[in-house]
């Protein structure tokens, strides 16, 4: 079919466990979305994502660490995972998308991303062009 698919993942025994069953291993960096900005990624089509969970009351550990730290900041988590999505969507190719699960309602959403709660519900990020 043509296509070329890369998945980026944080923690390098999952990245270990992912490689060993692929036929091009290449294809999964070892990275922090955080850094994205950074790597060298191709002009893309699609991307799908489960961003790492956090709420706002209770939650010591830090998503975006893969949950081995405990300076978790909710206000910080969604400002960094709105940055993630803004790196993104300046790689989507025109009429590109970007689909996202969020939260534990599981609710799949294409076209924007909600990096907002309660009380912030407006405020998104459009990708439309």
């Amino acid at each position: 079919m043509g296509r070329n698919v890369l998945g980026l993942e944080l923690l390098p025994e999952r990245v270990d466990f992912i490689r060993r069953r692929l036929r091009n291993p290449a294809t999964i960096p070892e990275g922090d979305a955080l850094r994205s900005v950074e790597l060298d990624l191709p002009v893309i089509d699609l991307v799908m994502t489960s961003p790492p969970y956090m709420n706002r009351l209770n939650h010591p550990e830090n998503p975006l660490t893969g949950y081995r730290t405990l300076d978790g900041n909710y206000e910080r988590y969604l400002t960094q995972v709105g940055d993630v999505f803004r790196t993104l969507r300046q790689r989507l190719r025109a009429g590109g998308k970007i689909c996202y699960q969020r939260g534990e309602h599981c609710q799949f959403s294409c076209n924007h991303v909600s990096v907002g709660r309660r009380g912030r519900v407006g405020e998104e990020l459009a990708l439309r062009a």
